[in-house]
C-alpha cells in the first residue's frame, strides 16, 4: 500500500457499522476518504479506478448483529444518541432483547422487523453487497481489518502508509456500557437462525480468510444437525407472537410511547436513559452498572 499512496492513489474507507469504524474515523491517518455509511463496495464513479481503492473492517456476524440491536436499542447513546423511526420504536416494543428477535427471523414478523431496525439489516452482505461483487472488486481492496484486532490493524495501515506508529487512545469513547446477560446471551435457536440469516456474511468472511485479508475464521456453532435440534425445539415458534420470554405484548401500545419519546431532546444530557423508559418495557439502564453513573 505504501507505493500505491505515494504514487497518487487514494484510499475509501467503507464504514461497515459496528465494526470499529467510529474508532478507525477518529484515530485514521491522514488521506484516508470517509464516506461514513453512505458507501457499498464498487460504488465509486471515477475516472481510473485503479487509482482508487477501499478500506474496510470486518466482525463476528453474530457478534455484530447483537451490537448493532443494542447500539439502536440505546438510541445510539453513549456518543451517537438520536431517536430511531417509528418501524424501529415498534421493533423494540415487539422484541427487547437480541434473542427474542434472533429466535422470530424464521418468521414474516421478525424478518421485517429487523429490517426496520438500522444496524442490523444493514449487514456486511449489505455494504460489500454479495460475495461475487466482492471478488469482482476484491484487487480495489487495500486492506481489511479484524474488529478482534482493531488496534494492531491500525498500526499495520500506518505502517503501510509509511507513516509512524500511531499513538492510539482508549477505545471507550464509543463503546457499549457493560450489559447483563439478557442482552448478549442467545438461545441455540436464535444463534441457529442467526447464522441462517447472515449466511451471505460469513460466506464473505470465510472468502477473505481464505485468500489471507483476515488472519482467522469467524467460527459457526450450527451445523446442520444442531439446526435442526433447535428447529425441532418446542421453544421454535419463540418470538412469534409475543408475550413470553423476553418478548414484548404484541402489537399495540407503542404508538403512544414513541409520541412520547419524540417530546424529549435526545442530546441532552441523560435524556436517553429518559427516553428509554418511555420506549420500551424493560430495565436495561437499571441493569446497566454504569460505575460512575455517566456514560
Amino acid at each position: 500500500m505504501t507505493d500505491f499512496v505515494e504514487t497518487g492513489g487514494k484510499l475509501h474507507f467503507i464504514h461497515i457499522g459496528k465494526t470499529g469504524g467510529t474508532y478507525f474515523v477518529n484515530n485514521m491517518p491522514p488521506g484516508i476518504r470517509n464516506h461514513w455509511h453512505h458507501m457499498q463496495l464498487g460504488d465509486l464513479k471515477v475516472e481510473n479506478r485503479d487509482n482508487h481503492k477501499y478500506i474496510f473492517f470486518v466482525r463476528d456476524p453474530v457478534d455484530r448483529w447483537i451490537s448493532a440491536f443494542m447500539s439502536r436499542y440505546r438510541l445510539g447513546c453513549p456518543s451517537h444518541c438520536h431517536l430511531g423511526e417509528e418501524g424501529e420504536m415498534r421493533t423494540f416494543h415487539l422484541f427487547p432483547t437480541p434473542n427474542s428477535l434472533a429466535e422470530a427471523l424464521g418468521t414474516k414478523l421478525g424478518k421485517s422487523s429487523n429490517a426496520l431496525t438500522y444496524h442490523t439489516h444493514r449487514t456486511t452482505s449489505f455494504y460489500l453487497k454479495d460475495i461475487d461483487n466482492l471478488r469482482a472488486e476484491i484487487d480495489h481492496v487495500a486492506f481489511v481489518g479484524d474488529f478482534r484486532s482493531l488496534k494492531k490493524d491500525m498500526a499495520s495501515i500506518y505502517s503501510s502508509m509509511g507513516l509512524p506508529p500511531p499513538s492510539l487512545p482508549s477505545s471507550k469513547a464509543h463503546a457499549a456500557p457493560p450489559l447483563p446477560d439478557k442482552y448478549t446471551s442467545l438461545s441455540l435457536l436464535g444463534r441457529c437462525r442467526l447464522e441462517d440469516f447472515l449466511a451471505s456474511d460469513y460466506e464473505i468472511t470465510d472468502y477473505l480468510f481464505e485468500i489471507g485479508l483476515i488472519r482467522e475464521r469467524f467460527e459457526r456453532l450450527c451445523d446442520g444437525e444442531a439446526y435442526l435440534e433447535a428447529l425441532n425445539d418446542e421453544g421454535g415458534t419463540r418470538g412469534t407472537d409475543g408475550g413470553e420470554d423476553g418478548v414484548g405484548d404484541g402489537d399495540g401500545g407503542w404508538e403512544s410511547t414513541y409520541l412520547n419519546a419524540r417530546t424529549i431532546d435526545c442530546e441532552a444530557p441523560g435524556a436517553c436513559e429518559t427516553v428509554y423508559g418511555h420506549i420500551v418495557q424493560g430495565d436495561l439502564y437499571q441493569d446497566i452498572d454504569r460505575g460512575d453513573g455517566t456514560y
